[in-house]
């Protein structure tokens, strides 16, 4: 709970300079990535299971792999931010529901997007209209945590 607790405020931190500055600091992506390792390990030991089973961290990286691979695109034609896919691939390793996660991610995400539309359209026509992910990254970790999905 309390590496959960603490993956959650580094991703509050995240999501709050995201808004501020348009950027996730790289600082703030090596303690998210040093939470997941602790995480990984930590519930792994608790569950008296193999700590390093092969078949799970190879899942767990291979997941991670192909969550970068589907967001690279997109931050390379300006869709998403660095920060932002990074933020993205490493909290995938921790969570049991990979996909589950990123649907929540990326329908928030856009439930966002169409509110910043939206609000956007009429005050501003040059208004700046990025979706800042951090936030939507938070929303779907703690989601995907509940115990709503067996």
């Amino acid at each position: 709970m309390i590496l959960f607790a603490g993956t959650v405020l580094v991703l509050i931190s995240a999501a709050i300079t995201d808004v501020r500055h348009a950027k996730i600091p790289n600082i703030l992506v090596l303690i998210l990535a040093i939470f997941q390792i602790i995480y990984f390990f930590t519930v792994r030991f608790a569950l008296n299971k193999p700590v390093l089973s092969g078949s799970l961290i190879f899942e767990r990286i291979l997941a991670a792999a192909a969550v970068f691979l589907l967001l690279y695109p997109f931050f390379k034609i300006g869709g998403l931010g660095a920060g932002d896919v990074k933020l993205i691939t490493l909290t995938v390793l921790s969570v049991d529901k990979p996909l589950l996660f990123m649907m929540i991610t990326f329908s928030v995400g856009a439930l966002f997007s169409v509110i910043k539309l939206i609000s956007t359209l009429e005050s501003n026509k040059k208004g700046n209209r990025t979706v800042h992910m951090a936030f939507p990254v938070l929303i779907g970790y703690c989601i995907t945590f509940l115990p709503l999905w067996g």
